[in-house]
């Protein structure tokens, strides 16, 4: 499993040329369709611009680096209605139904292939962090995408039916 964080940063190589495009500036995807949709490319130079690139046009989302498949000529088709960015969502408020605090989101958790949703990391605060780790909820857990808050449903809840 992969982080958008680990992503965040690396370059961009076209695979025909090696030329560097530019470097990661964002990840993002469609919470509903579980897919990761783009990345947001920093060109860079004199006139730096943001560039979202579809994941159809990303051969490889590597350790150290991105590669794309050639020219990309899906630019800028990559946003939609429903797509979130971690720019967007890092540090939103995690909140239960139940009205307890999970703390703040950090990061999403991916596939290894760069594609697929698997879950949001959650941050308890350090001490938190440090004693028991991170909590990793599943994507089916979030109820609401609120403008200061995430609601998610309590995993810890006990049914009343038993």
């Amino acid at each position: 499993m992969r982080r958008g964080r680990e992503i965040v940063g690396l370059p961009v190589i076209k695979l025909s040329t090696g030329k560097e495009l530019g470097l990661v500036t964002d990840l993002s995807w469609n919470h509903d369709q579980r897919k990761i949709k783009a990345i947001s490319l920093d060109t860079g130079g004199v006139v730096s611009r943001l560039e979202p690139i579809p994941v159809g046009d990303i051969a490889f989302m590597g350790q150290d680096a991105v590669t794309v498949v050639d020219e990309m000529t899906t630019r800028g088709k990559a946003d939609s209605d429903g797509d979130k960015s971690i720019g967007t969502v890092v540090g939103l408020l995690v909140v239960t139904d139940t009205g307890r605090n999970l703390g703040t989101l950090q990061d999403l958790v991916f596939d290894d292939n760069g594609e697929l949703l698997v879950g949001y990391e959650v941050s308890g605060g350090l001490v938190g962090d440090f004693i028991s780790g991170r909590e990793v909820l599943p994507p089916d857990a979030v109820l609401v995408w609120g403008v200061e808050a995430v609601v998610v449903r309590d995993l810890n809840r006990k049914d009343d039916a038993e």
